[in-house]
């Protein structure tokens, strides 16, 4: 409606996600594909049912690949999956990496950086995402636990920080994950070693990865 109205043609299309591909099927330019993360890999790794796509999301998907010009991968892996799963021919993909704003991210001192996020003499274990069960956080409050009782020296100094997530509310008002996470921090007995950060402005992350050891 947008094309037609403002009397528009473009030479190329450049598609993100699925849903953007097929509006850029019906525009009826030329056009590429970024799928960004496909179907059938979130349902490789999903935790629940809640997680799983649908078969309309992974059957448009190989619709998309079929009609693109061509399809740009974020990652070797990426394409790897397009060729093994969706049956894309390897010739029609092409990796292109996603590019890094270098002015914010960067190496910085990780004295400085430590006094930034008031992280003290601490050795953090830092985790940035979305808080979803397939990013696997419980994961790794089980190994957490398991390190302080193998290696409790080691352990001693180690924070583990979660980065992401509405933390601002009263606990009542989390994601159920966090509920879950939280539970699962105070059943572990590990509450005094991982710390729920929540949600970060882009131009603060850079202090958290370079104050992180992990």
């Amino acid at each position: 409606s947008f094309v037609q109205k403002e009397g528009i043609t473009y030479d190329a299309v450049h598609a993100h996600y699925y849903l953007s591909g097929l509006a850029a099927i019906s525009i009826g330019q030329p056009f590429v594909m970024s799928f960004h993360t496909l179907g059938l890999m979130k349902n490789l790794v999903a935790r629940d049912t809640n997680e799983k796509e649908s078969e309309f999301r992974i059957q448009s998907e190989r619709l998309l690949i079929e009609k693109s010009n061509h399809v740009i991968a974020t990652s070797q892996a990426d394409r790897e999956y397009l060729i093994n799963l969706y049956n894309c021919p390897d010739y029609r993909v092409t990796v292109i990496t996603p590019g890094v704003d270098l002015d914010v991210f960067k190496p910085l001192s990780k004295i400085t950086a430590k006094k930034t996020i008031n992280a003290k003499n601490k050795k953090i274990n830092l985790c940035v995402g979305r808080i979803e069960p397939l990013k696997g956080f419980d994961v790794l409050l089980y190994a957490i636990k398991i390190l302080q009782k193998k290696h409790p020296k080691l352990a001693r100094d180690i924070e583990v920080w979660i980065v992401g997530g509405d933390i601002s509310q009263d606990q009542s008002l989390w994601s159920r994950e966090l509920k879950n996470l939280e539970q699962l921090r105070f059943t572990l007995g590990i509450s005094d070693v991982v710390r729920f950060v929540g949600q970060q402005p882009q131009h603060k992350l850079s202090s958290y990865y370079s104050a992180a050891e992990v």
